[in-house]
């Protein structure tokens, strides 16, 4: 492992991941802080209305039959604003090697070293693995900070959180493995965004309309969020170890291949 390279990585995603880390800090724990007000004004009279089903359903991809605190935890780590930050972090760090090299035409400085292209591309995997899970503990330490300092007592396990959270670390790096391998092969860091970009909305589309449409359901297995349910795991307490490993396999064929290509790639700029 070259430190040079470790070192350079390391720099250029220091403000991408403290600027999310801190956005999902703050999230978390104003809306854990929150959490004791909503749940005076939210009743299982609630979920008595389709409507309100449908739309708590369609955010956690599952079907909701009770209230508790292990409902609002899941709101918080499923909300579109938690993913957003997550899926920002997760493509456009896994988009700045090689296509953001090759379109700014700095991509011959970098290979200029006397290094090969798989240490860069291992350096930047373990960079991009390292920041990732920083931004997920970033929330995780908001999520239990509101809780303290609501002084609420009901509040989910740490040992939940703590599954919800590596579920979460693994879907980031399915996310940045596919944008990785979108990188690999484009010559513009726009065209390797679109793909990773299309593949999330369209996971948020079947995970929304999954629980309500037949035909979306039988499709949710390819979508990435089917492998991120938080309120089963809240609910039931067991470890998603299934959901984490099927993200982890994708994660690691996806990284192999963009490898592959970006060790064989003709690499040309300007």
């Amino acid at each position: 492992m070259n430190l040079g390279l470790l070192h350079r990585a390391a720099r250029e995603a220091l403000g991408l991941s403290l600027l999310c880390g801190l956005g999902l800090f703050l999230f978390q724990g104003l809306f854990a802080l929150l959490t004791p007000i909503l749940a005076e004004d939210f009743s299982a009279q609630f979920l008595k209305t389709r409507m309100s089903r449908f739309f708590l359903s369609a955010m956690l991809g599952a079907e909701i039959d009770s209230v508790g605190p292990g409902l609002f935890a899941a709101i918080a780590w499923a909300h579109p604003i938690q993913l957003t930050l997550i899926f920002t972090h997760a493509i456009a760090s896994a988009t700045r090697v090689p296509a953001a090299e090759v379109e700014r035409g700095t991509i011959d400085l970098l290979l200029g070293w006397p290094v090969s292209r798989l240490q860069v591309l291992t350096a930047e995997l373990c960079v991009f693995a390292l920041s990732s899970a920083f931004v997920v503990l970033a929330a995780l330490a908001g999520a239990r900070f509101g809780l303290w300092i609501s002084g609420a007592s009901n509040g989910p396990p740490l040992a939940q959180s703590c599954a919800v959270a590596l579920n979460l670390h693994a879907l980031c790096l399915a996310i940045g493995g596919l944008a990785w391998l979108c990188s690999a092969g484009a010559e513009r860091r726009g065209r390797a965004i679109a793909t990773p970009v299309v593949v999330v909305l369209v996971s948020m589309l079947i995970n929304f309309l999954a629980p309500v449409w037949e035909p979306a359901k039988a499709l949710s297995f390819l979508s990435v969020l089917h492998y991120f349910q938080p309120f089963a795991t809240f609910a039931g307490g067991a470890w998603p170890f299934g959901a984490i490993a099927a993200l982890l396999g994708f994660a690691f064929t996806a990284c192999l291949f963009a490898a592959l290509w970006f060790r064989r790639r003709d690499l040309r700029t300007g």
